[in-house]
């Protein structure tokens, strides 16, 4: 750190007779105070005085009365009973050995500072977000404002210049942040001589969800690292508790440990709802350049459980499902294969026979269907095409093929018989699809009556 040492001060304090006014920015906020005193009481004391002070146009309540005092020629301290606007510093102590310790009063609550020549301790006692003035937001370098409510509490070590190194331990308790209600954030990290950020424990609340790192990296362009992560386990009892217009009861658990290399062992990743249980297990190999976090590369072998369809919705579709597959690919463009190996389900009470997927899901955001398969009831439909999830709606890009190789097993008492086949084209969105397509029927016959064939043009659109 900084030498702050200096030579004893074994003589009279400098005679100090100042009023003024200073006007400074900071963050882009103008701040002034119109009138500042600065005054020699004795040899050994001085009086300051800091009042009418404004943010830009905002008033900043209070003033500041404050005393610098020579002990002895080592020591001058700072005391001072009042404070401007949420900020009060009541006591300072200076010696000439080099070292500053001080408590600073803001947010409703104390940070002590201890600066040495290899060190600053800092302890953070109840600082509350919700006490601070307007015009703290304005000039802190953040697109996003502080937390309207919220308290820290924790000690932190930073020892230096080179290499730079940190030694924190942090509790935020009932933060408010971008909408969440988070109970509790514990952090203990320190960084090693390259700068890296490494993360020892990391626990959050977040309502009644809660999340838990040990192990893990931030490099110094502030990206976070799971490679390294030792354990990383969240439990999620309500999605609709964190994400709003969410209305299912969905439960989430994740729990990972980290394997050989730059691997990531995935021994856990469960979905729960109403309609059945989605279970996930796999690997995460993350590649050597940190700059290269998107081609991280995902196995992960897939079942759900879904033994009861009715909670679709769709009165067509009956019966459960088991469907088993596999997500492998890049972060970017992860690969899907999907397809069911029992069940009961059935469509219009014909068995389900067949269903099956595959494709791929491209930044997170758009699912490419190569091909789906489904088959019941001696008719078997294909569909190839994309669903876009950027916008606010999903965008549906969608060929379809329908066989029917028995028009009779989906008509009562055999009413018609013969075959048909349909082309269809689905775009739009779900809510308001618009569909064209062709539809030809062949040895169609009702009882004993020939009809011979049949094709249409069809066209709808909704919304």
């Amino acid at each position: 750190m900084p030498s702050l040492a200096s030579p004893p001060l074994d003589y009279p304090l400098p005679r100090i007779d100042i009023g003024g006014r200073v006007e400074l920015t900071l963050g882009g906020v103008p701040f002034r105070m119109e009138r500042i005193g600065i005054e020699r009481r004795d040899p050994d004391t001085i009086d300051i005085v800091v009042a009418d002070a404004y943010a830009g146009d905002e008033a900043i309540a209070g003033s500041i009365e404050a005393t610098i005092h020579r002990d002895d020629p080592t020591t001058l301290r700072w005391a001072s009973a009042t404070r401007l606007g949420e900020i009060g510093l009541p006591e300072a102590t200076y010696r000439t050995v080099g070292s500053i310790d001080a408590r600073l009063q803001a947010a409703g609550g104390e940070v002590d500072v201890a600066l040495r020549p290899e060190a600053i301790d800092a302890t953070l006692r109840g600082l509350g977000f919700a006490t601070l003035p307007a015009w703290v937001n304005r000039i802190l370098p953040s697109p996003s404002p502080l937390p309207p409510r919220g308290r820290v509490e924790g000690t932190a070590r930073v020892k230096g210049p080179s290499p730079l190194g940190l030694d924190a331990e942090l509790e935020v308790r009932d933060l408010s942040f971008e909408g969440y209600d988070i109970r509790a954030v514990t952090l203990l990290a320190k960084t090693d001589p390259s700068g890296i950020i490494r993360i020892e424990k990391l626990q959050a609340e977040v309502g009644d969800a809660t999340l838990e790192v040990r192990g893990g990296e931030v490099d110094p362009s502030y990206r976070y690292l799971l490679r390294q992560a030792a354990l990383i386990r969240a439990t999620v009892p309500s999605v609709a508790a964190l994400v709003p217009d969410y209305e299912r009861e969905t439960q989430v658990e994740f729990e990972a440990t980290k394997g050989e290399g730059n691997t990531l062992d995935i021994g856990r990743f469960q979905v729960r709802d109403e309609l059945g249980t989605i279970d996930g297990r796999g690997q995460v190999a993350f590649p050597d350049d940190p700059q290269d976090a998107a081609a991280a590369r995902v196995d992960l072998q897939v079942r759900g459980e879904l033994p009861d369809l009715a909670g679709l919705e769709i009165d067509a579709v009956q019966g459960g499902i088991v469907l088993e597959g596999r997500i492998q690919g890049d972060l970017d463009a992860l690969g899907l294969e999907l397809e069911r190996t029992d069940g009961t389900a059935s469509i219009l009470d014909r068995a389900l026979e067949t269903l099956s997927l595959r494709g791929s899901l491209e930044a997170l955001e758009q699912l490419r269907i190569d091909e789906a398969t489904v088959s019941a009831g001696k008719t078997t439909a294909r569909a190839r095409g994309t669903i876009d999830a950027r916008g606010e709606s999903p965008e549906l890009a969608l060929d379809a093929e329908v066989v029917v190789q028995d028009i009779a097993t989906w008509v009562p008492d055999d009413a018609i018989a013969g075959s048909a086949r349909l082309e269809v084209r689905v775009d739009g969105t779900p809510s308001a699809p618009r569909v064209t397509g062709t539809l030809e029927a062949k040895s169609l016959r009702s009882g004993e009556t020939e009809i011979g064939g049949a094709r249409a043009n069809l066209s709808f659109a909704e919304g």
